[in-house]
């Protein structure tokens, strides 16, 4: 499966349904918990299934640090290109090996979140 999102990682920023996609999950973040609040600058956030991590670069600058999650390589390797200071790229499932070799990554989230396909 890794194998077909690998595929599109390249063109993945471009794609207007992702940007789309972005825009509006980053709204309803704005909606909901106020990212924009300065209280933000010093929590955590879990972007899981983060692709390139166009999310990820709206909340960067917001928040203390993000932990991007994908099982692509591509797509992370795309969003490492990116250099952003505060952002661990992680290339895995969220599973239970996953998880406890990762272990000091996976805790202590202030803000999960879990995108879904847009094919």
């Amino acid at each position: 499966m890794a194998r077909d999102w690998d595929e599109r990682a390249k063109d993945w920023d471009q794609d207007e349904r992702v940007r789309f996609y972005a825009d509006q999950a980053f709204q309803a973040l704005v909606e909901h918990v106020n990212v924009l609040d300065s209280e933000w600058t010093s929590k955590r956030a879990l972007d899981f299934g983060c692709g390139t991590g166009v999310l990820t670069e709206m909340l960067a600058p917001l928040l203390a640090e993000v932990i991007a999650v994908d099982t692509s390589p591509k797509m992370i390797s795309v969003l490492g290109k990116k250099n952003l200071n505060n952002v661990t790229a992680i290339c895995a499932d969220i599973d239970d090996d996953s998880v406890r070799a990762c272990a000091p990554w996976f805790t202590d989230f202030d803000l999960n979140r879990v995108s879904y396909s847009l094919s």
